[in-house]
Formats: C-alpha cells, structure tokens, sequence
C-alpha cells in the first residue's frame, strides 16, 4: 500500500539520500568562497536536520530543496544579534566615558572614510559634537577627501601630513576632544590587506596607543573567512 501511494502521489519526503549530494555541493560551494570550515559544517548540519523528512512536490525537487535551503540560510543569519552603533554610543556617553572613540579599519576601497562620513552625520543629528581624525596618511588625497566631508557636515577634523604616524593623528584628536568636550571621536585609517605584515603592525600600534573602544571592520560581503582574519 505504501509503495503504491508512494507512485501515485504528487509528493515525496525526502531522505539524506536524497539531499546529501545537493547539501555537500553548498558546502564546497561556501568553503570556496571562503567561509569558514567550521560555518559550512554547521550550515550543512542545520541543513541536513531541517531537509530530511521534509515534504516536496516530485517534479519540482530541487527548486523546492533550494527554496528550503534560502529559508534555513536565513534563519542561521537572523540568529545574529545586530550591532546598534547608535545604542552602544549613548551607553557610553550616559556612563560618562567620553570621549568614545571609535577605529574604523578594513581593506582598500571598500568605503571607510565614506562611512565615517555617514556616522558622523548621523551622530552629529543625535546631538553628540564630533571630531575626525584622518588616520589614512597613506593614500593619496585621503586627508582631502576627509577634510571635504567634514566641512560640508560641520564637524571638527584633525589632520596630519603624509606619512605621519596615523596613531599619533588619532592621539592628537583625542587629546583635542578631550579639551574641547566633543563626545565621540572617529579614526579613520589607511586600507590594507592581512597579509601586509608592516601595516598590520601599525593598525596595532594605533589601537595599542589610543585604546579605542569599537573598532569597526568596513568590508564587502565577498572577503569571507578573510574578514575575521
């Protein structure tokens, strides 16, 4: 009777046999694109839990596996708990730890100092006074470009020259919102791989110098595992 419905009928419920070859295809998938191994190995066993047993329509599997897998992508994701740059901001300032500062680091080109930009815009419209400090003494026209977003937005920027210690930049606009009594000071720097041990160091000795109290990764969603790194 079983196998008969079985024939007849316009579902199936899928079994790990059915599901193991399309699941471990992701996973090698994800481990290509540099996800960890450790995150593919989870995903593949939330997916394999979730799958099995599960009922699918027989002439549409494996749209109907790949709509699963969306969902349950989804549901892994929505488990983390979102950073409330504004909230966390506050609390420091109610706490009167001022002024907060806040390091802003990542790879070349991926939108630091315009993002800078925009909190400090956003900040400045919480009432929390503002001061930049252009740690990227390294690229060309990076100290200008800073220098135009913070005359548009008004807010205070303290600058360098080119090839200047950037953790003495970010020390000096500290000290300054220190005096001045501006609540929140966000450090800009010079883009860099991981890999580029000599700028690494650096971005040490910034946030050994200055102890910053966020430090903020401005990335793309194509850096992977290298993001953590």
């Amino acid at each position: 009777k079983t196998q008969i419905t079985a024939l007849i009928s316009k579902e199936i419920i899928l079994t790990k046999e059915d599901i193991l070859p399309f699941v471990e295809e992701l996973e090698f998938a994800l481990l290509e694109s540099d996800v960890s191994l450790e995150a593919s190995e989870k995903i593949k066993k939330e997916l394999l839990s979730n799958l099995v047993g599960t009922k699918v329509k027989k002439d549409n599997i494996q749209e109907e596996i790949r709509e699963k897998v969306k969902e349950i992508l989804k549901e892994i994701l929505m488990q983390i708990q979102p950073f409330d740059f504004e909230k966390k901001i506050e609390e420091r300032i109610k706490q009167g730890k001022k002024p907060v500062k806040v390091l802003f680091v990542g790879t070349n080109g991926v939108g630091k100092t315009t993002t800078i930009a925009k909190l400090a815009y956003l900040l400045k419209n919480k009432h929390f006074p503002v001061v930049i400090a252009a740690g990227d003494t390294f690229r060309a026209a990076a100290i200008e470009q800073l220098q135009e977003h913070a005359k548009r937005l008004g807010v205070a920027l303290i600058k360098g020259k080119y090839g200047a210690d950037p953790a003495a930049v970010a020390y000096d606009a500290i000290k300054f919102a220190e005096k001045k009594g501006y609540y929140v000071v966000l450090i800009d720097s010079a883009g860099r791989q991981e890999t580029n041990l000599n700028l690494m160091r650096e971005l040490e000795k910034i946030a050994r110098v200055n102890k910053p109290d966020f430090v903020i990764f401005v990335g793309e969603a194509l850096a992977g595992h290298a993001l953590m790194e």
